[in-house]
């Protein structure tokens, strides 16, 4: 699953003095979706008492952090609640965070998503899991939400009472995707966009080409040198 975030530069500090800039604020607040890179998942567990003799404080569960990277640089940070009357609620907070010698405001949103059963971490955790395991540095969720929810003014920004608006969120996907981060394009599934016969080597070459992967089975090598044979036909048509 690729997702399309507009190679353009992110912006680390906003335009008028604000975390949460107008640009931003009116992007996230007309789109239907928030795709997030999930970059760490810990799992809490507590078993018997603390050394006062009390059970533990801190119920188990997920911390669940993640990034947006457009239009700008954006902290999500999720948990998961077994008692909300809704699927999940979202809103615009503000992270303190250092940068050099000073500490700046950056934006962050918060997500809380009803898990009575557990079955969205166990989602989420094997999702992480396969990222991981594949040498990826994060997973992909995304989260649903209305058209038009988020949309503040700037008298409601400056007033800071946008703190306290909590808006719906309508569902989520993630994916576990057990796939190497570094297989050339020709190898990846035919339904990811960045499928490409271009750079297709040689037949006798394919099994070097997938680093560390089985040898292939000889109707996959038939497969492959059909390909690449269909491959130098067009070439030679296009080239004509």
């Amino acid at each position: 699953m690729i997702l399309n975030n507009k190679h353009e530069p992110l912006r680390l500090t906003a335009k008028a003095g604000s975390a949460w800039d107008e640009d931003t604020i009116n992007y996230l607040a007309m789109s239907k979706q928030f795709n997030v890179r999930i970059t760490s998942l810990s799992q809490r567990r507590g078993f018997g008492s603390t050394n006062s003799g009390e059970p533990m404080r801190e119920p188990n569960g997920f911390q669940i952090s993640g990034l947006i990277l457009y239009p700008r640089l954006v902290l999500v940070a999720i948990t998961l609640e077994r008692d909300l009357d809704e699927f999940g609620v979202w809103s615009y907070n503000l992270h303190d965070a250092p940068n050099g010698s000073t500490n700046i405001e950056i934006p962050l949103l918060e997500f809380a998503v009803a898990d009575p059963l557990g079955n969205i971490a166990e989602a989420l955790y094997q999702a992480q899991k396969a990222a991981l395991t594949a040498g990826r540095s994060y997973s992909l969720a995304r989260f649903w939400k209305r058209k038009g929810d988020g949309a503040m003014t700037a008298d409601a920004r400056e007033r800071g009472c946008w703190y306290e608006t909590r808006y719906p969120l309508l569902g989520m996907y993630s994916w576990a995707e057990l796939q190497a981060a570094d297989l050339p394009n020709w190898a990846l599934p035919i339904w990811d966009n960045q499928f490409s016969l271009s750079a297709l080597p040689d037949s006798d070459r394919l099994t070097t080409c997938l680093q560390g992967s089985l040898t292939p089975r000889l109707p996959l090598r038939r497969w492959a040198g059909t390909v690449a044979s269909l491959t130098q036909v067009l070439q030679f048509k296009i080239a004509r």
